[in-house]
């Protein structure tokens, strides 16, 4: 059962790791609300202290989005820390505005080039690798 695994991987990751060497990034979307969920039950079920929870503010959340994260974390008693790139966003009012990489800080620059980026612009999507890793990993 899927179920079943991917407990178990979980596991695996608490008994390899301590938690404070785990981080859980939660956009308060399906997904990562699953993975919320199961990491709880792991913690409930053999005594783990819940990891560190980052609720990624992607620049335009629906404020259902922001309603919801804070129900279930009152809900299920946890804290959370969100996490913004706020270089990035400086750019950003809208899904699709354009993002010019010459305005981007040094660090989004360099982080970029890693991922072989060259373009000048990239259109704000949170579904592009480029987004993707100037959100969620360099807030």
């Amino acid at each position: 059962m899927k179920l079943n695994k991917s407990l178990k991987v979980l596991r695996r990751a608490f008994v390899k790791f301590p938690a404070a060497q785990i981080a859980l990034a939660w956009t308060g979307g399906k997904d990562s609300t699953v993975l919320l969920w199961l990491t709880r039950i792991i913690c409930r079920r053999y005594g783990y202290q819940l990891p560190g929870i980052m609720f990624i503010y992607e620049g335009d959340p629906f404020p259902e989005v922001i309603t919801f994260v804070n129900y279930l974390s009152k809900l299920w008693e946890f804290r959370f820390d969100t996490v913004r790139n706020d270089d990035l966003l400086k750019q950003v009012t809208k899904v699709g505005d354009e993002v010019r990489v010459n305005h981007l800080n040094s660090r989004n620059r360099k982080e970029l080039r890693k991922l072989e980026f060259r373009n000048l612009v990239f259109g704000s999507n949170p579904s592009l690798i480029s987004e993707i890793t100037l959100l969620r990993l360099f807030p």
